[in-house]
């Protein structure tokens, strides 16, 4: 019993530092080849990601592409452009939360996860 609570633990810590945008630790040992339900996020994790969310959905707008996390960007667009890349990581290695990967695809459409260059193009293609 007191293992699976150590194993909670360590999946929540990873999170939690994933969506810190820390670099997550190996992924936990799990008792269980199917996962569980994800863990609710908490009232400041939430607030943390709606914030960062609507910025980089505003960045969007104005400029029409996501942001860059290149070293030649401006140091607030390179911030952000650098936390889409964790959240691309993230999903990746499936460690994004559900409602994280949720509220950026109605934020920045479907192809939020691609780098920039590529959504551009993929957006671009489907005006035409």
């Amino acid at each position: 019993m007191a293992d699976l609570d150590r194993i909670e633990r360590e999946r929540m810590l990873a999170q939690l530092r994933e969506l810190g945008g820390l670099a997550a630790g190996p992924p936990p040992a799990s008792a269980s080849a199917e996962p569980g339900p994800a863990p609710k996020l908490t009232p400041r994790e939430q607030r943390r990601l709606t914030a960062h969310v609507e910025r980089v959905a505003a960045f969007k707008a104005e400029h029409g592409r996501l942001p860059s996390a290149a070293p030649t960007a401006p140091t607030g667009e390179r911030t952000l452009g650098a936390w889409v890349w964790r959240q691309r990581r993230a999903r990746e290695g499936s460690a994004l939360h559900p409602h994280a990967e949720e509220l950026l695809e109605r934020a920045l459409g479907l192809h939020w996860h691609l780098s920039p260059r590529k959504a551009q193009a993929l957006d671009e293609r489907g005006r035409e």
